[in-house]
């Protein structure tokens, strides 16, 4: 069992474990799910951004956490922090990231997140 970071009656945010792989490896390739990022993510690519995810934890102590459906116990997306690498005028920066599978669309889990932020911060 993974270590929670924050919980509420519905979600849990916690670090990233083995199993989370294969559902981000599915979200990142589809098209609708991934219209606001740059592109979709082939299984390659996004095995190299969970790195990334779990090296920034490292480097800066925060990071984009996965988001597990309590009640299953099933990773569902990501929310967190990030310090994005791109070149822009407003760089350094960190953003407020996030994504989930499109089965718990509208079901108003982004709220949920925003009140673990709101505790934690």
């Amino acid at each position: 069992m993974a270590s929670y970071i924050l919980s509420t009656d519905i979600l849990v945010l916690r670090r990233w474990i083995e199993s989370d792989a294969v559902a981000f490896i599915e979200m990142n390739k589809d098209t609708e799910l991934m219209k606001y990022f740059p592109k979709t993510l082939s299984k390659t690519e996004t095995l190299g951004m969970l790195r990334k995810i779990k090296l920034n934890f490292e480097k800066n102590n925060f990071g984009l956490f996965a988001v597990e459906e309590k009640l299953i116990k099933q990773f569902i997306g990501f929310t967190g922090f990030a310090m994005p690498t791109f070149e822009s005028f407003f760089m350094p920066c960190v953003e407020i990231g996030w994504c989930f599978k499109k089965e718990v669309w509208g079901r108003a889990l982004h709220r949920c997140c925003e009140c673990l932020f709101e505790v934690w911060v």
